[in-house]
C-alpha cells in the first residue's frame, strides 16, 4: 500500500502579485469557467505588454461542491498594477503563509488524489487547513502525462 501523503511538504509561501479575474464555479463547470476567465486575463496581459506574466493560477476560496464557490483565475505577474480592466481583470495576490504543498504530475482532471493527500497529511499531522487552496500550472505540454501543477493548501493560523 502506498503512503497517501507521499510528496506532501510543509512550506512557507510569500505573497506574489497576479493578474486575476474573479468568478465562481462548482466541480461540474470548473474547466469551462477557468478557460473563459483565463482568456480575459491573457487578453489584458497582451494589451498591457509589460507585466511580465508567469504561470496560470487558480485560487479556490471554499469547497467547489456542492458549490458554487468563489475562485480567482489568472496569471502570476512580475509586478503589481493599479488599473483594473473593463473585463474585470484586476491586480490580485497569491495567498501567503504556511501551506501544505504537493506537485501533481499528469492530466488536470486527475488531481483529486493529490487533494486527498493534502487533507490526509494535514489530518495525520494535526494541522488545520484554511478554506483557501490554489494551483500553479506548469508549462504547457501536449502530452497530458507530462503536465505539472503545484497545489497548495493554506494552513490555519495557530
Amino acid at each position: 500500500m502506498t503512503d497517501p501523503t507521499r510528496g506532501v511538504e510543509l512550506t512557507t509561501v510569500e505573497p506574489l502579485p497576479a493578474a486575476v479575474r474573479d468568478g465562481s464555479a462548482s466541480g461540474g463547470d470548473l474547466a469551462g469557467t477557468i478557460r473563459r476567465l483565463l482568456d480575459d486575463v491573457w487578453a489584458f496581459l497582451r494589451e498591457a505588454g509589460d507585466l511580465e506574466p508567469g504561470h496560470n493560477i487558480v485560487v479556490y476560496r471554499g469547497a467547489l461542491d456542492p458549490g458554487p464557490a468563489p475562485i480567482e483565475v489568472g496569471v502570476q505577474g512580475g509586478r503589481r498594477f493599479d488599473q483594473p480592466s473593463p473585463t474585470g481583470v484586476r491586480c490580485g495576490e497569491l495567498p501567503a503563509g504556511r501551506a501544505a504543498h504537493v506537485t501533481h504530475c499528469g492530466p488536470y482532471d486527475a488531481m483529486a488524489p493529490d487533494y486527498q493527500a493534502l487533507a490526509s497529511w494535514a489530518r495525520d499531522g494535526g494541522q488545520r487547513m484554511a478554506a483557501v487552496s490554489w494551483e500553479v500550472y506548469g508549462d504547457w505540454h501536449p502530452d497530458p502525462d507530462r503536465l505539472e501543477v503545484d497545489i497548495y493548501a493554506l494552513l490555519a493560523q495557530e
